[in-house]
This record gives C-alpha cells, structure tokens and sequence, in this order.
C-alpha cells in the first residue's frame, strides 16, 4: 500500500513538473514573437541614410522601410538631411532606385530647406533650385491641416541668380519663408524674385531677404509684386546702386494688368526695409507703389542715397492713385526726394486720399522731403504729415498746387522782421520753404509810405517800398491752403 501511495505522489510531482515546463514553453513563445514583432516594427520605422539622392538610386530599399533619408541632393551642396517616402514617379523629387521602386520627397516635414531641391542640372543657377522650393512650400500650405507652408533658405551662403525666381502664392493659406544670413545677387535685366497671388486671408511672409545689385548696371530691381494680397516683407535689405538703369526699384508694388486699377497690391507690409546705396550712385528709386496699391504699411527701417526713397504713384489710364498708404518711423537719408507722389492734373481718383507720412526723419534731402507733384484735387482724407524730424533739408514739402493737407511739421503763420538801410527792396528767404505760395503776406509798416510784394514763392518773397527806407520793417505770412 505504501509503495501504491509513493507511486502516485511521484506521479503527482511529474505531472506539475511538466505544467511548470509548459508554462515556461508558453512564455518563451510569447516572447520570441514580441521580438520578433519589435524588429518588423524596427525595420519599419529605421531611417536608412544615404549620403546623396545618386547613391540612394544606385542602392535597393527594402519596401519594409516607412523612410529613408539623404544627407544632401547632390554631391558638394550643403548637407540638408531631406526625407523620402514611397511614392510614385510623378513626386516630389522622385528617384527610382536600382530595385524598381520609386521614392518622393516628404513634403509633410516642416521647415523645407531650399536644398532639397539642387540638381546637377543646375549648372550654378540657384534660382532653378529656389524655384523649386518655393513651388513645394506653396504646395504645402495647401494641404496642411489648417496651416501655411513653412521654408528655410540657409545663411551663410550666396546664392546666384540668372533668371527671376517666381514665388506664387497660396489665396487662402499663410506661408512663410526666412532667409536669414543668405545673401541673392543676380544677374542681367530681372528682378530677384517676382511674387503673385495671396488674399485676404493668404499670402506670404519673408524674413531677412538681403539681394545685392551694387553693380549689376541693368538689374530691374530686388522684389516686384504683381496684383497680390496679403504679402509681408520683414527686414528686406537691397543694396542697388546703379550707374546707368534709372528705372531700378528696390520693391516694387504694381499691377498684374497695367490699366485695371482693381489688380493692384493690396494690404502689403513692408518692415524694417534696409534700402541703400555703397557709393555715390543712387538707388533710382527704394520702393515703388502703383495704382490699387492701397493700405500699404511701411514701418521703420532706411532709405539711403536713393533719387526716390518712397514712390507712390498713380496708374496709367484709368487713373488711380493708391489709398490710406501709411510710412511711420521711417529713416531718409541723403536722398533726393523723401516721399513722391505723383498723379494726374484734374482727375479726381488721383487724390492723396488717406496718406500718411509721421514720426519719419530727413536728413540731407535735395530736393523736398515730401513731394506733391502733378496734384491739384484735394482729397475728402486729408494727407498727414506729423511728428517728422528734419535735418539738412529745407524744403518740408513741394506742394505747388496747394493740395489740402494736415500737418504739424511746419507753422502756418510765420513772423519776423527785416532791417532796411536806405533800401528799397528786402528779400525774404523762409528757414524752412512753405509746401507752395499759397499764402499771404501782412507788413506792419514803420513809415506812411506804399509798400507791396513781388516774387513770391513757396521759398520767400520780396518787400518793396519806396522812397528809400532806413527802419525795421515787421512781415507775417499766413498759409491759405
């Protein structure tokens, strides 16, 4: 019996030997399949690297790998570490590589650097590169979940351009593009870059955008917007001293079809603008708004040695002359004109409507300050020309055909007297010329003699009298317009 009982308990003790066995066989199982699923996952999710796209095509990529990435576009230019992803030969930057499967640039990545998209075709014109890259950041605010694209352009680097670099941009979707420390510099009759489209609630945003065109004689200019919406310029900074192109502007805000005045730029903002001159040739002109150029903001920044720092002007036929234009906190220097407007004698939609031009200084302007030319209808807005800062410059405002303005940078009565000694003439000469001869003048005469006034003009006016007089004669001006 005993022996029966020693049996079975050792039965018993196989039987949970052989449990426990089971059990561990289970777990290892169990664990075996979870590495075995962690290295798939890995497989997957592993970014093989190859250090260009020629040295990707040349290899076979598993179709098991979500991505691989390549550390620059070609062989030389920088390194910018760009991801590909499955896709198609209609892709972005598509390459096909030596196992027949085709990968396209991922354009979800966020920011997009400009060298992802150099080829070996370019043959030094980084302007077809730029070209490029300006498309897919366009393409990327149209896809995003409610957001614009996002760019960067790498300093440190210049970058040449033989042909205008077109930025097109999305209508309804911000994007935004920084180029801080690059430096574009281009070559023959063109702008640096030509930007249509953008809206109310589009456009697009470049930060630190430097062109140099000191030099280059027949260069259009730096920016020019045709008919766009919404467009933001931070920091833009154009060095375009010319020789022999008078017709050069720095930006250059214009309409997409010359005599409709409904295509013209609107809502611009143009910030901290660095527009100057290294030498003595001038910049024909900083900055040029024409027709519907309306609620143009300048705010800040400098223009130096320009013929024309700000040029606002009306279009061709029909007519039409950019309203509520704003310049605040504005830096002139050494330039001809400060601010030119010009529009057309008798036609009443070139009237400065709303134009504002405060807290700006003008050191060494030539000519005027502030021009009025070829105005002579006085706008329902008046213009305003407040809390300006004038040095080296003696012409305020040229206003020759007394346009109605608002402006505290000049009195509108002046007073003084003037000594004659055995004189029959004295000419006056105003510290500061008045913006037209639209004035008159009151003598406070000394003596029961006739006196009265001749060449008068926005600059002084001359005091006649007779006989000859030694006395102190006092002269008040007061401004009708």
């Amino acid at each position: 019996m005993q022996t029966y009982v020693a049996q079975s308990q050792a039965y018993a003790n196989d039987a949970a030997a052989f449990a426990d066995n089971s059990s561990a066989f289970a777990d290892d199982a169990a664990s075996s399949a979870a590495a075995a699923e962690a290295a798939i996952s890995f497989l997957a999710d592993s970014l093989p690297t190859y250090p260009t796209r020629a040295v990707a095509a040349a290899a076979t990529i598993s179709t098991n790998f979500a991505s691989v990435v390549i550390v620059r576009s070609i062989s030389g230019s920088p390194a910018s570490y760009a991801t590909y992803v499955p896709g198609t030969s209609s892709g972005p930057e598509a390459f096909q590589e030596a196992g027949g499967n085709w990968w396209e640039l991922d354009l979800s990545q966020s920011p997009i650097n400009c060298w992802w998209f150099k080829r070996s075709t370019d043959f030094g014109d980084d302007g077809l590169m730029l070209t490029r890259f300006f498309a897919a950041v366009n393409e990327q605010s149209q896809f995003g979940a409610g957001y614009g694209g996002l760019g960067v352009i790498p300093g440190g680097i210049t970058y040449n351009l033989a042909a205008t670099v077109p930025i097109a941009v999305c209508n309804y979707r911000r994007t935004k593009v920084s180029a801080a420390g690059a430096v574009f510099k281009t070559n023959g009759a063109i702008f640096a870059f030509t930007i249509t489209g953008g809206g109310y609630s589009g456009g697009i945003t470049l930060e630190d955008f430097c062109v140099y065109q000191q030099g280059n004689a027949t260069a259009l200019g730096a920016f020019t917007l045709k008919g766009t919406g919404g467009i933001h310029l931070v920091r833009p900074h154009v060095i375009g001293g010319q020789t022999t192109n008078t017709g050069y502007v720095g930006i250059n805000l214009t309409l997409s079809n010359a005599s409709d005045p409904s295509t013209g730029c609107l809502w611009t903002q143009i910030e901290k603008p660095q527009i100057y001159s290294f030498t003595a040739d001038q910049v024909p002109t900083g900055a040029f708004l024409e027709g519907a150029a309306n609620e143009t903001r300048i705010v800040g920044g400098h223009f130096g040695i320009c013929t024309r720092g700000v040029w606002v002007n009306s279009s061709v036929s029909p007519y039409y002359f950019p309203n509520n234009v704003k310049i605040r906190d504005v830096s002139f220097e050494t330039c001809t004109y400060g601010v030119y407007c010009t529009g057309v004698i008798g036609n009443a939609n070139t009237k400065p409507e709303g134009l504002k031009v405060t807290g700006c200084r003008f050191e060494s302007m030539s000519q005027a300050a502030i021009a009025l030319v070829n105005m002579d209808q006085t706008a329902l807005n008046l213009p305003e020309f407040r809390d300006n800062f004038f040095t080296g410059t003696l012409t305020l405002l040229y206003n020759p055909n007394a346009v109605g303005v608002r402006s505290t940078d000049y009195p509108k009565d002046l007073a003084a007297t003037v000594a004659f000694t055995a004189n029959t003439a004295k000419d006056i000469t105003f510290v500061f010329a008045q913006s037209s001869a639209s004035y008159v003048v009151v003598i406070d005469a000394p003596a029961n003699q006739p006196f009265w006034i001749t060449n008068k003009t926005a600059a002084g006016f001359r005091i006649n009298t007779t006989p000859a007089l030694t006395a102190t004669v006092g002269w008040s001006i007061t401004r009708l317009a």
